[in-house]
């Protein structure tokens, strides 16, 4: 039986089977018109994170913000630590239990101008974008696993309450962050 050998380029749509077609993914690859594989022009290392391991255990989430920086959440096990990356080195966000994203759910998170709020299934969490300072967002909000900023409201699951329905909070404006922490029923 005459065997062939398969070329496996980037070029090949993609597959689950090891040995059909191209691998399952390509990130930050493009390919030639000869299928030679390079990394995408224009990527570069970044200069704004630590060259140290931020928590020993992993990340569970990483978020650049719009203003470029970088905040991340510890493994979760109910409860997250909250990190600010920086150049100079990392800062833990969260020192005792009321400044931890609670929750056993993958950690989603939304920005607004003035916050970025965190979710896990539990209380939600948010870090104020001026001041870098966590704790509980305030008001009435949902125990969420999934946020959303929309326009000038967030909107939240309730998966203790009801499942089929979400939560928004009120209009907050620019810097002042307090419409989002008035809550519907």
């Amino acid at each position: 039986m005459a065997q062939k050998p398969i070329p496996l380029t980037n070029m090949q749509r993609s597959s689950l089977d090891e040995l059909s077609g191209g691998s399952a993914i390509a990130m930050n690859v493009v390919s030639d018109k000869l299928g030679a594989v390079y990394k995408r022009p224009g990527l570069k290392t970044s200069d704004n994170l630590p060259g140290s391991v931020i928590n020993a255990s992993g990340l569970t989430s990483v978020h650049a913000s719009y203003g470029g920086t970088v905040y991340a959440t510890g493994p979760a096990y109910g409860v997250s630590d909250i990190y600010k990356l920086a150049s100079g080195g990392v800062l833990n966000l969260s020192f005792d239990l009321a400044t931890r994203l609670l929750g056993t759910s993958r950690p989603v998170l939304a920005e607004t101008e003035a916050l970025l709020v965190f979710v896990a299934g539990d209380d939600p969490q948010k870090v104020v974008l001026t001041t870098d300072v966590s704790s509980r967002l305030g008001g009435t909000p949902p125990k969420a696993t999934h946020v959303v900023g929309n326009r000038l409201r967030l909107v939240m699951n309730d998966p203790t309450v009801d499942k089929s329905k979400l939560r928004y909070s009120d209009f907050a404006t620019g810097s002042v962050y307090a419409g989002n922490e008035i809550w519907s029923f």
